[in-house]
Parts: structure tokens; sequence; C-alpha cells
């Protein structure tokens, strides 16, 4: 596939385990292989990088590229979470900025309990 010919739209890959370590949440099995595939993603500028596996919200940038390919990890609507509340993240995009915003159960409803703003190229 060519990505290029995608031109301005939200480039998206998803993938249930991380490809790299996240700080402070250690990958159960580790990550194999994860740092060049997050570098090949990085250089196809791919925007996204979606995983899951963690049970915990973040979006972190790539160290690989120009910068602008970000790792962002689910939460989860199950009992098993780790020091968050139950959830889902929100993900908008324009021409400037990804937002991602990680969305609580609070015992009653969802509210957002973390939001993050991430430059686009």
């Amino acid at each position: 596939m060519d990505l290029a010919a995608a031109g301005a739209a939200l480039k998206v890959f998803a993938c249930h385990h991380p490809l790299r370590e996240v700080e402070g949440e250690r990958v159960a099995g580790g990550v194999r292989r994860g740092e060049a595939a997050s570098a090949i993603l990085a250089h196809a500028k791919i925007d996204l990088i979606l995983t899951g596996h963690l049970h915990l919200p973040f979006a972190i940038p790539l160290p690989h590229g120009d910068g602008r390919t970000y790792a962002v990890g689910a939460g989860t609507l199950s009992v098993r979470t780790r020091g968050n509340p139950a959830g889902f993240s929100i993900i908008e995009a324009d021409a400037e900025e990804i937002r991602v915003t990680a969305q609580g159960w609070t015992g009653s409803h969802f509210e957002p309990f973390r939001t993050w703003g991430l430059p686009r190229r």
C-alpha cells in the first residue's frame, strides 16, 4: 500500500500488543522487534499506533522519524484495571492536532480524566 497516496488523512495502525515499553509499566512477555516495527511505521508517517494489552491509557511520541508518530494505549472496560478507572478513549483530529481523551467510569457515568494534545505533521 502506498501511504503517500493517503495525503493529509489520519493514518492509523492498530495492534493488540504495544510496540515498546511504557514508562512505569512492563509489557508481559516483553516487546520483541517492537522498536524496529515502530521505526518502520514512523518512517512511513503513520500518525497513530493504537494498542491495548496494558489496560492503561497513554499517548507518547515515538523517537523515530520526525517525532510525530504516537503510540496510543487504550484503557479497558474490564475490571482488570491498573490504577485507572475502567474506560475508553476518544480520538479527535484536525489539521493541527490529534486529541486523545481518556474517559473513565465514575460508578454512574463516564467522564474525561486525562487528555493529550499531540501535534500533527
